[in-house]
Formats: structure tokens, sequence, C-alpha cells
């Protein structure tokens, strides 16, 4: 047997140095594409539900809270609040309108002698309780600056009920939208049935539907009996740190739960989930965001084909694209990919955001990866900057940094220095530089790119690259050989508009180098409104 073969059955039976582990007390991560998917439509589909019962969440804490204060007695009313942020995202949310007053001379020193009894108990406490010792001290120090306050700055305290039961209802109508999504990036990933992981985003969410409004009636009555002495204390270490709290305990519960049996993970599904949610909820993030008028889409759809020497066969790559833009403002890019060559196949997904964060100044992060063996990174990372008229000048400067996990257990990180300059309306030169350095054996890489560009603003474009360069990487295998190798390779492009939002591109590309060649032929059409 060998020893790959050998692994792989001890990990399936759960053999590990002559005992054996039972099955279901293993907890692992939830490897297969179908749980993958299920897990990205499950958050999505409480994302939905919460987003169509929100308004009868908050109707309903309008009774509850209506109730709870002729039970307690409180006087004053429950009123709904409109709320819309800068980015135009508007909510409903319950506010108290209670009235409170600031301490008086008694309560003022009520609060300084509760504060010296906890102190002093804090240091009776045996060491064994020693979180419940720091909270208590914690505790101290917070009402200590509120006393403060308030004997040296009587009249000067902003808020009142209503102002701390409006805030922090809208935080509590936050963290129940962003429980399934925190569920989704570290529960879902986990070995547990689909049901289980509904159950636990089901109770952790009714839960704080039910405790939210009982929580700030709470606060509203110590705080109208006891004056706005304690409302500091209330907001910081009883506010939303306990809903949080609810959160993070819920979800350990859920954790402690008998998980399903052990799967072994493919390369990168694990990763590919994680990106594929975070790309959804950025798309989210953005496509709801307020329209306007200037906002501009388009949408690409290429393939390319290419052929190797060596006997290595040939390869080919389809990809689609949406993008949405706000000119001056900043730009989203989907991208959805499968590639297949050298016996490998894959599917890649990635996002990239750009934003404008001063005049002629541009910043870019991107996310992706992919499945297969080796055709996508297991994670990849970019980072960009970009500034326009450098020192007055057209010169464009672009500066960026990549970062790859790949699936063999390698990993590499590399910069590069690129500038454009636009000589005239037609004609415009590039050139780059890039470094990267690779691990394991702090391997050195280096590309040059040179580029021309001729052509018509939105009209027709034709352009041409070399490049040239050293590779180096060690292969993960045993002995781990370095291979190093150089190489060059030209390209041919052109981009024609066929109208004034469509058009096509086609680019040929042939590569050599030391261990084998290449010739490439892509096609895309895109469509801009």
């Amino acid at each position: 047997m060998s020893r790959g073969s050998r692994e792989l059955k001890l990990r399936r039976t759960g053999h590990r140095g002559g005992v054996i582990l039972p099955h279901r007390a293993m907890l692992t991560l939830r490897p297969r594409w179908t749980a993958s998917i299920g897990s990205v439509l499950t958050v999505l589909l409480f994302s939905l539900a919460w987003w169509l019962a929100a308004p009868m969440v908050v109707r309903l804490w309008f009774r509850m809270l209506r109730f709870s204060m002729e039970a307690l007695g409180l006087p004053g009313e429950v009123v709904i609040q409109h709320l819309v942020s800068r980015s135009g995202l508007a909510i409903d949310v319950p506010q108290l309108v209670v009235p409170a007053a600031e301490p008086s001379v008694v309560q003022w020193w009520i609060g300084i002698l509760l504060c010296g009894v906890a102190w002093i108990l804090s240091w009776l406490l045996p060491r064994r309780n020693l979180p419940a010792i720091y909270f208590l001290r914690l505790l101290v120090i917070l009402q200590l600056n509120s006393q403060f306050v308030f004997r040296m700055f009587p009249g000067s305290f902003p808020h009142d009920i209503a102002s701390l039961t409006v805030v922090l209802f809208a935080a509590g109508y936050f963290v129940i939208g962003l429980v399934p999504w925190i569920y989704g990036l570290t529960y879902f990933v986990l070995d547990f049935s689909l049901l289980k992981k509904m159950t636990a985003t089901v109770l952790t969410m009714v839960h704080l539907i039910v405790f939210l409004p009982l929580q700030y009636c709470a606060h509203a009555y110590v705080i109208h009996h006891f004056s706005l002495l304690w409302m500091p204390m209330l907001f910081w270490m009883f506010g939303l740190a306990v809903d949080v709290a609810v959160v993070i305990a819920f979800y350990s519960w859920a954790v402690s739960w008998q998980p399903l049996p052990y799967l072994r993970m493919r390369y990168g599904e694990f990763t590919v989930q994680r990106v594929t949610m975070v790309v959804i909820a950025l798309g989210i993030a953005v496509v709801a965001s307020p329209v306007r008028a200037d906002r501009g889409y388009s949408l690409e759809l290429g393939a390319g084909y290419a052929g190797f020497t060596e006997g290595l066969g040939d390869g080919n790559d389809q990809f689609l694209a949406w993008s949405m833009m706000r000119p001056g403002l900043d730009r989203l890019r989907l991208d959805l990919g499968h590639s297949a060559r050298f016996g490998d196949e894959g599917v890649g997904v990635g996002l990239l955001y750009e934003r404008e964060v001063a005049p002629r100044l541009g910043l870019s992060l991107g996310l992706s990866s992919g499945s297969g063996e080796v055709i996508f990174p297991d994670l990849r990372v970019d980072l960009g900057l970009r500034k326009d008229a450098v020192l007055g000048t057209p010169l464009i400067l672009r500066i960026g940094f990549t970062h790859f996990d790949y699936k063999s257990a390698n990993t590499s990180d590399g910069g590069e220095l690129g500038l454009f300059w636009p000589m005239t309306d037609r004609w415009a030169v590039s050139a780059s530089e890039r470094i990267e350095i690779g691990q394991p054996g702090s391997t050195l890489s280096k590309t040059t790119n040179l580029g021309l560009r001729w052509g018509r603003w939105r009209r027709y474009y034709l352009g041409s690259g070399l490049h040239f360069g050293e590779t180096s990487y060690v292969l993960i295998v045993p002995g781990q050989p370095q291979v190093d190798f150089s190489s060059w390779s030209w390209d041919l492009s052109g981009t024609w508009y066929l109208r004034s939002d469509r058009g096509v591109s086609l680019r040929f590309e042939q590569f050599r180098s030391e261990v084998y060649d290449l010739w490439g032929l892509s096609l895309r059409l895109f469509r801009e409104w």
C-alpha cells in the first residue's frame, strides 16, 4: 500500500497512533460542494427572511414594549422612529420616550457606596473566579467615570432614554440580520447537518427578537427610577455587548452538538465557500446602495483556447463577468470562470472592488479562489493603488501587491510597479516590473512587461505587449526539487466598439520557455448600459 493510500485510509477510519477514534466525536470542516452550495443558499434564505420579516418584528417589539411599560408602571410612550443612513439604507425601530432625571445627592452617594462594595468584593473572591473579579473591577472603573462627570459637570449629560433605546434597537436590528452571515462563515463550514445549521440560526435569531425589547425596557426602568447616572454602564456593559454575547453563547452550544462522520476535505472548497459568501455580501451591499443616475453596468463573456508543446495537449478557458461603476466613486466586478489544462479542470470565483479615495487616487481589493488541483489557487488576494497625473504630468502610476495560497502548500507574495503614459490622443505606452517571493525556499521570480497601444476613445484600440522574466519555485514532493526557467512572450490585441455600448475584443499570445511553448487565442464580447 502506498503512503498516500495508507494516510487516506487512516483518515477515513479515524485511526491515530493505534487509537480508534469514534466517527461522531470528530469535528471537521464540511467539504462537499453540495454542502457548500447548501450553506450559501441557507445564508441567503435567512437574509431574505429577515428582510421580509423585519417590519413585522418591529411591530411585535412595539406591542411588547407597550405591554411591559404598563406592567412595570413606566410613564411615557413607545414611538416608531424612521432612520436613514448616509448610504440611503432606511429602517424602522421602536423608541422608548420615558422621563429620567440627573442623580440627586443621595443617589450619587449610593453609587459611590456600591462602587466601594463591588471593589472590595473583587478582592475577596477566590482566584478561581478571576473572570468575575476582572468584570467587577471593570464595572467599578466605568461607573466611577460616570460618577465623576455627573459630580463635576452637572447638567452637561446630553443623552436620555429615548436616544439610548433608539441606538440600541438599531444596533440589535443589524446584529440579528448578521447572524446568518456570522454562522455562515464560522459554523456552516463545520460538518453538521443542514437541519442543525438552520436550527442554530433560528434559535439565535428568535432569542434575540424576544430578548431585545425586554432588555431595553429593563434599561429604561433602571434609568427612570435610579437616574441617568447608570446609563453609561448600561450602554457599554449591558447593551450591545450582551447581544453579541448571546450570539457567541448560542454558537458555542451549537458547536457542542453531535457532528456528522468525518469527510475528507477536497482542495479549495472551504476557501471557495468563504470567498463566495464574501462576494455575495459585498455585492448585495453595493447593489442595495442608493440608485444614482450616473451608475453604469457592464457584462462580459469570453472564451480562449491554447495549444502546448512537449505533449502537454491543449487548454481552454471561459469566463463571465459583471461590473457596476459609479464614475468618480467606485467600481465592483464579479467574475465566474472555468479553465482546463494539463489534465486539470476547475471553476473559479472572484471579486474586485476599486474606490476613489481622493482626487486622482484610487485603491482596489481583489479576492478569488477556485477548485481543481492546481489550476486555481486556494486563495488569491490583490491590493492595488493607482495615482493619476503624477507630478502634474499625464503619467499614471500603479502599485500592486498579490498574495497566493496554492493547494500544494506553496505560498507566494509579489509586488508590482507600473507606469502608463498616454503620449497623445492616439498613442500610449506602458511598462511594469514584478518581483515575487515564493515559499518554501524563498525563491525569487521576476517579470518585465512592456506595452504599446494605439486607438480612438471608445471606437477601437490596437495593442501589443512584450513580457520576459525568470520563474522559480519549489515542488512540494519528496525531495522538494527547485524549478528554475526563463521565458518570454508577446501578444497582439484589438478592441472594436460595434456600437457605443457594445463591442468585441480579440487577443493572440505566443509564449516560449525552457520548459514548454504555447500559443493562445481568446475572444471577449462586452455590453455596457
